[in-house]
């Protein structure tokens, strides 16, 4: 079995994670581990209804079917997910082992994507009550600043640029976060980052990465504009950043019936937040990174600073 430590959880598979490089002394007990082990038994998809509407993802239609309409964290019931023309995983909340069945003997190559780029997270999510946001994280004085942006927006471009600085990379595209304490953290997910469009690619292995969860410095979201504008630092007001968090929030497992503050509104109160105009500019990288450092540097209440290009 190949061992890996990934979004800090054990994981124990049959085969290779696409160069995800294994993690040594996991898994010594039966339970210690999160199993992902390929099935040639039929999965029960056919007496499961879908709960998630049908999306595409990295060019493929992908569908959730469970036994309860709403999954909600630490759901125990069966569950099915459908990768179009790719690949079908299974599980049973509870168990701790996730089941595969590529749809033809050559395609078993794009396992090791799915897997890590959704079913993961899906997993954590539901089964553990875990949160993950639509977002890269790298490393910022020994603590993590998230990066989100809209589709297209830079947020692995602006992570690489971090990486050549010398910072570590904690995610490039999925950042779980939990509550420890009065401080939220955010986990390694794993050593591979992309920073360049392609399906279903894990990406390159990232020149540095951290190897432990840190604790969250701030949030900025990129917000990109035309070549020649200048670039700008401002703090996003209260109520923006839980709708700001809202929008980059996956599998949203909480119940806004309950009338309780979940973790996303609590990230918001906690957590200083940024939105950073951006020129479409790839030679102002440098100057973007320095007015991020700079005023990040500035009390959460004070305007950061803003330089021209």
């Amino acid at each position: 079995m190949f061992k890996y430590r990934l979004y800090d959880c054990p994981i124990a598979s049959d085969i290779h994670l696409g160069g995800i490089e294994e993690s040594s002394g996991l898994c010594a007990g039966e339970g210690d581990c999160l199993r992902l082990h390929r099935s040639d038994c039929p999965f029960p998809d056919a007496d499961l209804p879908v709960v998630m509407s049908p999306a595409t993802t990295h060019g493929r239609r992908v569908i959730m079917r469970s036994e309860s309409l709403t999954p909600v964290a630490d759901y125990r019931g069966a569950w099915v997910l459908e990768v179009e023309g790719a690949v079908s995983f299974f599980g049973h909340g509870g168990t701790g082992v996730i089941s595969y069945q590529p749809v033809k003997p050559g395609e078993i190559h794009l396992v090791p994507f799915w897997f890590i780029h959704v079913v993961l997270p899906m997993y954590l999510s539901f089964m553990n009550g875990l949160h993950f946001f639509h977002a890269a994280a790298v490393e910022v004085e020994g603590e993590a600043m998230l990066i989100m942006a809209p589709s297209m927006g830079g947020k692995s471009t602006l992570a690489a640029h971090f990486l050549q600085m010398g910072h570590d990379l904690l995610a490039d595209d999925k950042v779980m976060v939990r509550l420890e304490g009065e401080r939220f953290w955010a986990a390694t997910s794993h050593d591979r980052y992309r920073p360049y469009r392609k399906f279903e690619d894990l990406g390159v292995r990232a020149i540095r990465s951290a190897e432990k969860p840190l604790p969250i410095k701030a949030a900025i979201l990129l917000q990109p504009e035309e070549p020649g504008t200048p670039i700008a630092v401002e703090p996003i007001p209260g109520r923006e950043r839980f709708e700001t968090l809202s929008a980059f929030t996956l599998f949203r497992t909480d119940d806004p019936t309950q009338g309780v503050i979940g973790p996303t509104g609590l990230m918001a109160s906690r957590i200083p937040m940024y939105r950073v105009f951006i020129p479409r500019d790839l030679h102002q990288l440098p100057l973007v990174y320095q007015t991020i450092i700079e005023g990040l540097k500035r009390p959460s209440r004070e305007p950061l600073s803003s330089m021209n290009c």
